[in-house]
């Protein structure tokens, strides 16, 4: 049975067909493209298909192809025997790591294991901001509760709201690490992540009220002033939020502290 797949190579449209005699290649070129190749050109997707299959190397090809994001050649590849579970090129890592949804798709669909790592995949999608990477692995089974909740932290530290949001829906849990999320988001400004935490049921006074120090500390104005909304103890450690934010000299912090205390106690 054979199986028929589309290029562009050196701008010409080229039909690649895969069956039990090997692969051909129907309007390709090879020796015009070698010549080019000489004079400066970058090599085409039949090139790179072409070599992967006559070194023996499908695996490798597609490891480089996932890297690169070159879903037509990945599917070629895949066809043409790629092991998708491949422990050295661990090609779903790799596209995931990079955003390259299309080719996570494909390599899921050919059976791609999702869990591979500890659902490493899962957690460096969500670490570098890939939402509809995580999408995909979410939809796919992938284990929101990995290595403690890894994802959910990576992405709050990160500030990739629209992640935290999918690991949210997903049943990712808020509370694990003493709430170490909402710590992170904090720490590093992030007050849409901290707004989604929150209105999660993060829990604002883990670790003394940790989070309403950290972002006094850094300065972050929006991020105290959503803490402090949500019932965050400004008096926690001596009033050390507001000892941080003066020695740093954040004036609009110590303003916002001042008053609330004012109005509060």
């Amino acid at each position: 049975m054979s199986k028929t797949h589309h290029l562009e190579c050196m701008g010409t449209a080229v039909t690649v067909i895969i069956d039990d005699d090997g692969i051909e290649f129907q309007g390709w070129d090879e020796e015009a493209e070698f010549a080019a190749q000489a004079l400066g050109l970058e090599p085409s997707a039949c090139w790179a298909v072409a070599q992967a299959i006559k070194n023996d190397m499908v695996e490798d090809g597609m490891w480089l192809a996932a890297d690169e994001g070159h879903a037509d050649v990945v599917a070629v590849l895949l066809d043409a025997g790629a092991n998708v579970d491949n422990a050295i090129g661990e090609a779903l890592y790799i596209a995931a790591r990079n955003g390259h949804a299309d080719v996570v798709a494909l390599l899921l669909d050919a059976g791609a294991d999702v869990h591979a790592g500890d659902d490493h995949t899962l957690r460096v999608a969500a670490n570098n901001g890939h939402a509809d990477v995580v999408a995909l692995l979410l939809d796919a089974g992938a284990d929101v509760h990995a290595i403690e909740d890894q994802s959910l932290r990576w992405a709050a530290q990160e500030g990739h709201a629209d992640v935290v949001a999918l690991l949210l829906d997903a049943g990712a849990d808020v509370h694990v690490w003493d709430d170490m999320s909402l710590l992170a988001a904090a720490r590093e400004g992030h007050a849409d992540v901290v707004a989604l935490l929150l209105e999660a049921g993060a829990n604002v006074h883990a670790l003394s009220d940790s989070a309403l120090r950290s972002a006094a500390l850094e300065g972050h104005i929006d991020v105290v002033a959503l803490l402090l909304d949500a019932g965050a103890n400004v008096h926690a450690k001596n009033d050390e939020s507001l000892r941080e934010a003066a020695l740093e000299g954040h004036a609009d912090v110590v303003a916002v502290l001042e008053d609330w205390i004012e109005e509060h106690g």
